[in-house]
């Protein structure tokens, strides 16, 4: 038990100092944090950046196949930043992509499996939520080891990730 203890507490060391995460759900008379709370949030003293997470599943489309429970992130440009192995393949989010309301994505290898199996996915469209998005690059696969990894856990069928400000607007 101690062991375990130890593992757990220097994971969440790693994340390291400073870093701070907020979860707002909403209200019935607010969904959650806007466009407006985040830049507030970040002109704050001391704040150096946001990356706003938001997910939710949702069924894909590829050529007329419904796969359904796909986990679609909306994540934010610091997420790459500090995050530099995210991205296996291809190029991460930009930050063009998310001041432009980009319809760009990145999957994981679960939904590549599912959707692309022998073909290469980058260049690829499908549709969430009839909305056509280009399949831009493939996120690495989570560390197993790391906690934050796994209490992210992906869909059924895998992952997709896009801009959060593209999320925010499409749902």
């Amino acid at each position: 038990m101690e062991s375990a203890t130890g593992e757990v507490t220097a994971q969440f060391e790693s994340l390291g100092t400073g870093k701070l995460t907020v979860q707002a759900g909403g209200t019935a008379l607010k969904s959650g944090l806007r466009e407006t709370d985040l830049r507030r949030i970040e002109a704050l003293d001391n704040v150096s950046g946001i990356s706003p997470t938001l997910s939710q599943s949702v069924s894909v489309v590829l050529d007329g196949e419904l796969l359904e429970d796909v986990t679609v992130k909306g994540n934010g440009w610091a997420y790459f930043r500090h995050t530099p192995d995210a991205v296996a393949k291809g190029r991460p989010l930009l930050p063009i992509d998310f001041e432009q309301l980009s319809r760009v994505c990145l999957i994981d290898s679960d939904l590549a499996h599912e959707l692309f199996s022998g073909i290469e996915p980058i260049g690829q469209q499908l549709l969430v939520k009839g909305i056509r998005f280009t399949i831009v690059g493939l996120l690495a696969d989570p560390d197993v080891d790391d906690v934050m990894s796994q209490m992210q856990a992906a869909g059924e069928h895998g992952s997709l990730m896009m801009p959060y400000t593209t999320y925010m607007r499409l749902f």
